[in-house]
């Protein structure tokens, strides 16, 4: 039954990525279901409670900070991503797929200015880095809850 957030994530971000990558955009409706659906299965299968969910959100918390204060370094979306992969997975795995995202894109984007010549003002889809961060997460072993 864990499995169920999981999967839910995954197929959440994998959309994210086809959406971000193609319209530079992360569309509120899938998530706003996704966020409802694995909030309802939290609460009835796993036994969560709302203050629960609330903690799950921190993550997203800090993404809209940092979408706020980097005027949109980091888009709105992509804290929105992170808040729906926090009510799906929970806190600490959240935090953890973020920290492997950000280095990800960190690394990428610091590439990309070396080899490629670009400026630190090239904007680079987040989501897919979600994306893999989420499944290096996985492949690790790590856990939620």
């Amino acid at each position: 039954m864990k499995n169920a957030g999981l999967i839910m994530a995954g197929i959440f971000l994998f959309i994210c990525t086809l959406t971000d990558l193609r319209e530079r955009s992360i569309h509120t409706l899938p998530a706003v279901c996704t966020a409802l659906a694995a909030g309802v299965w939290r609460m009835a299968g796993e036994g969560d409670g709302p203050a629960d969910l609330i903690f799950s959100l921190f993550p997203a918390a800090f993404c809209l900070m940092a979408a706020f204060l980097s005027r949109q370094g980091i888009g709105y979306g992509d804290a929105l991503a992170a808040a729906v992969l926090g009510i799906c997975t929970g806190a600490e795995f959240t935090l953890g797929v973020l920290l492997a995202a950000f280095t990800l894109a960190a690394v990428t984007g610091g590439i990309y200015c070396l080899i490629r010549h670009m400026t630190w003002k090239t904007e680079l889809p987040f989501a897919p880095f979600l994306l893999a961060g989420f499944l290096l997460v996985l492949a690790a072993g790590l856990t939620y809850k």
